[in-house]
């Protein structure tokens, strides 16, 4: 298939009218573009829908201080790279940017605006499946469902957080550094998310800053001796689990220390094998660390309940934050969709990502995270998914033309 040329890309984009197709992509993000861009180069008639209304949506709501904790050489989708002028960590206005020109790239009309509002088989002698949508009813014989692993943030059911007098938000609407000047701000969580968080925050005016640490993690920095650490993980990527956690907690302690004595537990497994068998990833430094090490930033224990202007922790300590941050995770919100299928596990998460998902014709792309990289992943998941659904096809052609499928 022909590469879209320079003056394709940079025709306008028309309206798009909901039509059946060879395959339907609900989700028009890194993963959902990347997925259409393989499945178009073997050939396959591609609807891409969304519900937002523009390309980038969710990353455009993230805070306005946020970069890539992925190197750019690893972040760019399939067939464009970043440019370099985006730096090593792009901001997230040039990540939008990337995604705006990938776009353009594709010159792939992209139905947005249109919610999806249910997915069942198509009963007939054709098979496949129906994408109910606000837009009218579409039918494909394979549907990817590419609308990422961080749709529905999770907020735990605290005791008594009804009657807190702070602000209790999740890290989804964090907002801007600026808006928690002169607060007294707890982070809950110190994963990936709330790192970042504590990462932002502790160059900012915020009056004090603590974060409730239920277990431990593992910290890396973004480099070490100027070399960037992602690229490096994703060159170990085949290695043996035990020698990945061991690299990894190497070069933690190689740049920080033990961080137990800040108050910082040490995590009882791996950090290879504790995303592999909990789903929690390493946390990037930024600046947490140092903050650590001044007591910018205090670690305290994890919450037991709130109390009117309290939050108490299970040690009977006590503080009185402003605001209370929820860096508690998110889940795919996929169950009301797909979950009578038997394609989802306990957590709600697609079994398979990039293959067969269980159910003929239905596949999943980028709803979960990667040890890696999750941009990285988007671009190996595409192609692997790609080359299942045209390998699918081919065996259903051979048995319609009454060869044996050996």
């Amino acid at each position: 298939m022909r590469h879209p040329t320079r003056e394709t890309m940079l025709a306008p984009r028309g309206a798009v009218q909901v039509s059946d197709a060879d395959v339907v992509i609900v989700g028009a993000g890194p993963a959902g573009l990347a997925a259409a861009y393989e499945l178009r180069r073997r050939g396959l008639t591609v609807r891409l829908i969304d519900g937002g209304a523009r390309v980038g949506e969710p990353w455009r709501r993230r805070h306005d201080a946020l970069r890539l904790n992925t190197h750019r050489w690893c972040s760019s989708l399939p067939g464009l790279r970043i440019a370099r002028s985006a730096g090593a960590y792009p901001s997230r206005d040039a990540f939008v940017e990337y995604l705006e020109q990938y776009e353009r790239f594709l010159s792939l009309p992209i139905a947005w605006g249109v919610q999806v509002t249910g997915i069942t088989r198509v009963a007939d002698e054709g098979g496949g499946w129906t994408v109910e949508t606000s837009a009218g009813p579409m039918r494909a014989r394979d549907v990817v469902l590419a609308t990422g692993p961080d749709r529905v943030p999770v907020t735990p059911a605290w005791p008594g957080a009804s009657t807190f007098r702070g602000e209790l938000r999740h890290a989804a609407a964090f907002g801007r550094p600026a808006d928690y000047d002169g607060q007294r701000v707890l982070i809950v969580g110190a994963g990936n998310s709330g790192v970042d968080i504590a990462n932002c925050l502790a160059t900012s005016d915020a009056r004090t800053l603590w974060m409730s640490v239920r277990s431990g993690t593992t910290v890396v920095p973004r480099r070490l001796y100027g070399v960037p650490m992602q690229p490096l993980a994703v060159a170990l990527r085949r290695s043996p689990r035990w020698y990945q956690d061991a690299t990894t907690t190497f070069m933690s302690r190689l740049s920080f220390g033990r961080l137990d004595a800040y108050k910082l537990p040490l995590p009882s497994k791996g950090p290879f094998t504790r995303f592999v068998e909990d789903g929690v990833a390493t946390a990037i430094d930024d600046g947490c660390v140092a903050a650590l090490r001044t007591g910018r930033l205090q670690v305290v224990p994890e919450i037991a309940c709130f109390d009117g202007a309290q939050v108490r922790f299970v040690d009977g300590s006590a503080i009185e934050p402003d605001v209370v941050i929820a860096a508690t995770g998110y889940r795919t919100g996929l169950e009301p969709l797909v979950g009578r299928f038997g394609v989802l596990d306990t957590l709600g998460r697609p079994r398979v990502v990039g293959g067969p998902s269980g159910a003929s014709g239905l596949w999943f792309v980028g709803q979960r995270s990667n040890f890696h990289g999750n941009l990285y992943a988007r671009r190996v998941e595409a192609r692997a998914l790609a080359r299942g659904i045209v390998r699918r096809r081919r065996k259903r052609k051979v048995r319609l033309l009454g060869y044996r499928d050996e």
